[in-house]
């Protein structure tokens, strides 16, 4: 089901049941995004993009070469089992999509870091603090005004 190679990327989604929402205080997300490096560095994972909101999370992950993507998902699902049962009843549902060249790549970085302005949180995306995208920002691979005029055409394709 997964497979690891360097062209492909991993997008997963963490969602909570029935309109729940276990991640609203901040110290949820601190405890979420400490959890997200953990297993980043003990995986040796790459992560390309993630984004924590109040009822789910994304995630656009890269196992190592020759390292099984199901076992980085299964580790993140264990991990966060811990963390989601503190912040609510109901276990998290996950979802699962292989992604695959440079064009799905750049429409699902936009998607993910295009969700919380999509989602009424921000107005810029590069206002919201629980997404990679700020420190994207930092490192020059987007400008800080990305998105300003409205959604990348590309988020289309995967929103279908």
């Amino acid at each position: 089901m997964f497979r690891a190679s360097p062209d492909v990327f991993d997008f997963v989604t963490l969602h909570s049941a029935r309109q729940a929402k276990p991640w609203t205080e901040e110290a949820c997300k601190k405890r979420l995004l400490g959890k997200l490096r953990e297993i980043k560095k003990r995986e040796n994972l790459t992560v390309a993009a993630y984004v924590l909101l109040d009822d789910h999370a994304h995630f656009l992950l890269r196992a190592p070469t020759g390292h099984s993507c199901s076992t980085v998902v299964e580790a993140l699902q264990t991990d966060f089992l811990d963390l989601w049962r503190e912040a609510s009843a109901q276990l998290p549902g996950l979802e699962h999509r292989s992604v695959v060249g440079a064009e799905q790549l750049r429409a699902y970085l936009d998607f993910i870091h295009y969700e919380p302005v999509r989602r009424g949180l921000v107005e810029r995306a590069a206002d919201y603090r629980w997404s990679s995208l700020p420190t994207r920002v930092v490192q020059g691979h987007y400008p800080e005004d990305w998105a300003a005029l409205g959604p990348p055409a590309a988020i289309s394709r995967i929103m279908r």
